[in-house]
C-alpha cells in the first residue's frame, strides 16, 4: 500500500527516504543589478540543485557565470520586462550532477 502512496506523490517518499540530488537546474539571462562599474546589465548563468524524484528545489541559485554588458540591444517587450522584473531569462535547462 505505501508503495502505491509513494508511487502516485513521490514527495512521501521524500519525506520517508530523503531526496534524490544527482540533477540540478541552469538558468541563463540578464540581471540588471551589476557588479561592475558603467554596465547596464549583467549577463549570468545560475544553477540550483532540486530532488530528480519530487522536483523541489534543494538550494538556493548560485552564479556560475557573470559578466557586465556595456551595451544590450532588445526587442522593446523585452527590455520593458528587465527594467520592470529586474531580470529577464533566456533558457532554463537541467543537467545531471556528476
Amino acid at each position: 500500500m505505501r508503495f502505491l502512496k509513494e508511487l502516485l506523490k513521490p514527495k512521501l517518499k521524500c519525506k520517508r527516504v530523503g531526496h534524490v540530488r544527482n540533477v540540478k537546474e541552469v538558468r541563463e539571462g540578464y540581471v540588471t543589478d551589476t557588479k561592475g562599474f558603467r554596465c547596464v546589465a549583467d549577463d549570468v548563468v545560475q544553477s540550483r540543485p532540486f530532488c530528480s524524484r519530487c522536483k523541489a528545489p534543494l538550494g538556493e541559485w548560485k552564479d556560475e557565470y557573470r559578466s557586465g554588458l556595456n551595451g544590450l540591444t532588445l526587442p522593446r517587450d523585452d527590455m520593458k520586462k528587465l527594467e520592470m522584473e529586474g531580470a529577464l531569462w533566456r533558457s532554463k535547462r537541467t543537467e545531471r550532477i556528476s
